[in-house]
């Protein structure tokens, strides 16, 4: 058994330090992401491929189709990647982007076909002619038991999503999110609050 992790953990260390991980990771997403092996027990078996190739903690669940890519590549995002927590969902189709960095914390969900995006391009319509490809990157947190609905979108620009928040499903959300809000809509907009224990914060 301790041959076993010992393993484990090598193949591992040596897929996420790998020159060629992008390329590995975007094979590996294809190859597991086929509907055919949509079996009972599968989304767990995602996440334990999937925690080979990317930072991800225990018991975590990914749906068919899921993609975790780095759309950029430049100098200035160079060390920004994608970290996963424990028990987090990622259900089919999610689609997210870590060009600025995006951190999952524990107990986080997110529903079939969101979105979130962490890197924009240029609005300003004089700077984008000169300069089409100037980037701008923004790491996104979303906090320890948030729930982000089904095909909601995260827009760049925001970069927390708070502990314990709902996102309504079709939300396209563009700013910060505090702690235990309800949002829905486009733009997403606070409809109340989670009830919670004030205690646990």
């Amino acid at each position: 058994m301790n041959n076993q992790i010992k393993i484990s953990s090598l193949i591992r260390e040596r897929l996420r330090t790998s020159q060629h991980r992008i390329v590995y990771r975007v094979i590996m997403q294809w190859f597991m992401g086929c509907y055919l092996l949509n079996l009972k027990k599968l989304p767990f078996l995602r996440g334990y491929v999937y925690g080979l190739f990317f930072e991800m903690g225990k018991g975590c669940e990914v749906g068919s189709y899921v993609r975790l890519q780095r759309r950029h590549m430049t100098e200035r995002n160079k060390g920004c990647d994608i970290k996963i927590g424990n028990n987090v969902l990622l259900a089919s189709d999610v689609n997210i982007d870590y060009s600025g960095g995006v951190e999952l914390k524990d107990n986080v969900k997110i529903s079939s076909h969101a979105l979130i995006l962490s890197h924009s391009h240029p609005t300003e319509h004089n700077l984008y002619l000169k300069k089409p490809q100037l980037l701008r990157f923004y790491k996104v947190v979303v906090e320890e038991g948030a729930w982000i609905g089904e095909r909601a979108i995260i827009l760049p620009k925001v970069t927390r999503i708070g502990k314990g928040a709902v996102i309504g499903a079709g939300s396209v959300v563009g700013r910060n999110i505090p702690d235990y809000a309800m949002v829905s809509g486009n733009p997403a907009k606070i409809i109340g609050y989670v009830p919670h224990d004030e205690k646990e914060d």
